[in-house]
């Protein structure tokens, strides 16, 4: 539709160019008299005389004056030596007519027309007057400049108000918006449709944002009422405790509460920076794989670990990459059996996943796993998980990046955590290797 609006606004402009380009032609063919020479008289309203005068003489073949003056309904008489002195000083264009001959004269563009018509029969005949022949003459000019604007003007009236209806729409719909209806949206159709179409999907992103803080508002809410509730319960124990040694249990178990809450102010603090701080980080070029070896390294897997994979460029913000493989390898640690598989693959994106053997992710539950503190069933518990922010952080790190994450059943058995990353293309990264890790990076200690 924008484009049919382009090309509309584009025909408007052609045609108005082409009224500007007619009217000048015809006001210098047929109303500036300082146009030198015979050419003057040729102009386009001659041929319309010609044809009127030729139509006239088919149907008077005898070329009486009297028959002449009736059919061409203008004065017809022999020219007499007065007249021919008297057209002398003019000039004129001769036009052959078969056998005879006519000559148009023009005493000044201003003036009538006249024409001489050499007859074999009557001899030179005067015919005039001859002005209002051409429909492009001196009169009409102006109504021929006023009907083209006109016509230009309504149809810019035509298609631009459809635009002018869209646009007001659209203004609406920003002031609904900005009166906090998050559920207001813009027609998709006529010439705003791609405008309307981005201010619909900001709408909808603003409410997916504040919907998402406002889980995130109740689940802190919640999560922070667990170490809270323990601490304050600690405090009350410690009023009566009698010995020395009771009382330092109670102190650590304090201690242990303070820093847990602690551990979740922090990954809080992370998760709400994480959207600033890689969208204003520079993004580089590195080896998908080589970010694997690295993070497994710094993890140190306590089960066997299977990199696959040869190079595969990626332009990334390296530490936010590093800390997404970082959480799922983790995640993967903590519920596998005996083995983690990771496989980076290249197709239109790069496509890393985290395979484990452990007991799996049921289906219902494989969306909702990547929202803050979100809970799994028994088979797969968040004892020993942190605070329950590793995964919600993996999907943001992926969605910053235009790519995806989400879980699916693994071939072991176990659940397969995948995510997309921006491919390099026609780069190559530093440090790429295209060599085939399949050997366990590291393996479980005896």
């Amino acid at each position: 539709m924008t484009r049919a609006l382009v090309l509309s606004t584009l025909a408007i402009l052609c045609a108005f160019v082409l009224a500007l380009a007619l009217n000048i032609w015809i006001t210098w063919d047929h109303v500036l008299p300082e146009r030198p020479g015979a050419a003057r008289f040729l102009a386009p309203g001659l041929k319309f005389t010609l044809g009127w005068l030729e139509a006239g003489l088919a149907e008077v073949p005898d070329r009486t004056p009297a028959a002449l003056q009736r059919v061409l309904g203008v004065p017809v008489a022999p020219l007499t030596p007065e007249g021919a002195d008297a057209l002398a000083a003019a000039e004129h264009v001769s036009i052959p007519l078969g056998a005879e001959r006519f000559d148009l004269y023009v005493d000044d563009l201003r003036d009538a027309r006249q024409g001489v018509l050499h007859t074999r029969a009557h001899g030179p005949l005067l015919i005039g007057e001859l002005r209002g022949m051409s429909p492009f003459n001196r009169d009409t000019v102006p109504l021929w400049i006023g009907l083209s604007l006109l016509i230009g003007a309504i149809a810019s009236v035509v298609i631009l108000r459809p635009l002018f209806v869209k646009l007001r729409r659209l203004e609406d719909t920003a002031k609904r918006l900005s009166a906090g209806d998050l559920d207001a949206r813009a027609p998709l159709s006529g010439p705003t449709h791609m405008l309307a179409l981005a201010l619909n999907t900001m709408a909808e992103r603003t409410g997916h944002v504040l919907k998402s803080h406002e889980a995130l508002l109740q689940a802190v809410a919640h999560e922070l009422r667990t170490p809270t509730a323990r601490i304050r319960f600690g405090v009350e124990l410690m009023v009566g405790v009698e010995t020395r040694a009771e009382r330092a249990l109670r102190a650590d178990a304090l201690d242990r509460d303070l820093t847990e809450l602690d551990a979740l102010v922090s990954e809080l603090l992370s998760f709400t920076r994480l959207g600033v701080e890689s969208r204003s980080a520079p993004r580089t070029i590195v080896d998908a794989v080589e970010v694997v070896r690295e993070v497994v390294d710094e993890v140190g897997a306590r089960h066997a670990v299977t990199i696959d994979g040869t190079a595969a460029p990626v332009q990334v913000e390296r530490a936010a990459m590093r800390r997404a493989l970082r959480n799922l390898i983790m995640n993967a640690e903590r519920h596998a059996r005996e083995r983690i598989v990771i496989s980076v693959s290249v197709a239109d994106r790069v496509v890393v996943t985290v395979d484990d053997d452990g007991p799996g992710v049921p289906a219902a539950d494989r969306e909702r796993i990547f929202a803050p503190f979100a809970m799994v069933e028994a088979s797969r518990t968040r004892q020993g998980a942190g605070v329950g922010l590793g995964l919600a952080i993996v999907q943001r790190v992926a969605e910053l990046h235009g790519g995806r994450a989400w879980c699916e059943a693994a071939p072991q058995g176990g659940a397969r955590f995948v995510t997309t990353w921006p491919r390099a293309l026609g780069l190559a990264p530093t440090g790429a290797t295209s060599r085939r890790l399949d050997a366990p990076t590291r393996a479980a200690p005896s």
